[in-house]
């Protein structure tokens, strides 16, 4: 039950990114195919969700969907792709949560060592309130 739940999220959540770029936009959404890059293995559950979420994207829109499997360096890979992808709302990037926090703990080791002393006190303001929590 837990997973319809998670699923349906999903979908709700990925209908508003979607509705927000048909609305900021003048023409017609989508005018080509939509690419999901999915930084794991193809054939796992984060795959597996999210060639669900491109069936109902496509019949949807009325436009192809296209899965994107990019695994590897724990999942920095495929979301970097996705990061650096053309921010006109053809490319999304579907990823389980875990490998979103490991992500976000690379970017912010690399701040860290970006911004020096300063991001280090910052950094430990968000782990005591992660902490906290």
């Amino acid at each position: 039950m837990s997973r319809l739940r998670t699923l349906a999220a999903t979908l709700a959540a990925l209908g508003l990114s979607l509705a927000n770029v048909v609305t900021a936009s003048a023409e017609a959404y989508p005018t080509r195919p939509i690419k999901i890059i999915v930084p794991t293995p193809a054939g796992g559950p984060v795959d597996v969700i999210a060639r669900l979420i491109g069936n109902y994207l496509a019949s949807s829109l009325g436009q192809a969907v296209v899965i994107d499997n990019r695994p590897g360096a724990g999942n920095t890979i495929g979301s970097k792709e996705a990061a650096q992808a053309e921010p006109d709302g053809y490319t999304l990037l579907y990823s389980s949560a875990s490998a979103r926090e490991r992500i976000c703990r690379v970017c912010l080791d690399q701040l860290d060592w970006a911004l020096g002393a300063s991001a280090h006190a910052a950094r430990g303001d968000r782990q005591a309130q992660r902490s906290n929590q």
